[in-house]
């Protein structure tokens, strides 16, 4: 997951794989995300570096997630979304996993993505410079994937239907 992280730009630029490990609780990918990561090994005519990238396409290619083809990787259809979730010393997987759900429902709910926008726009310039502090180990260059982030853990406490 990390390289999916720092191929999609998730991540700020220092933050090590030990660091990934011992602070990511979950993460959220469409499989849109997954073909473009997946593509990019052929591109750049490489193999997935480390076990890990490697492990993960194997099991996007074993789980019929991604096929192969002449022209690269492609979806099979079979979903539009992966999350995955663990446990950490202040959060529940429960919590967690329903974290990540919300970022499927951000991705796939127009009604929610753009109420929470609205609310956005809506907050003062120093409580939006608020929020930008409290997530530090996003890319700060992606302020959509910030507001995203900030929408998510103001419902993840909220099952989601």
């Amino acid at each position: 997951i990390y390289s999916l992280a720092c191929f999609t730009k998730d991540l700020d630029k220092s933050i090590s794989l030990a660091r990934f490990k011992r602070g990511a609780q979950g993460f959220h990918y469409s499989v849109d995300q997954l073909v473009l990561w997946a593509n990019s090994f052929i591109k750049h005519q490489e193999s997935p570096s480390g076990t890990d990238a490697k492990s993960l396409l194997e099991k996007l290619s074993n789980d019929q997630i991604l096929v192969q083809s002449i022209n690269g990787y492609e979806s099979t259809g079979k979903i539009l979304h992966i999350i995955g979730a663990a446990p950490g010393k202040k959060r529940s997987l429960e919590l967690n996993l329903n974290h990540e759900r919300w970022h499927v429902k951000w991705d796939e709910d127009v009604r929610f993505r753009e109420l929470s926008l609205r609310k956005w726009q809506a907050l003062p310039t120093a409580e939006k410079n608020n929020v930008f502090r409290s997530f530090p180990g996003y890319n700060h260059e992606r302020k959509m994937q910030i507001i995203e982030e900030w929408a998510v853990k103001g419902q993840e406490r909220n099952p989601i239907r």
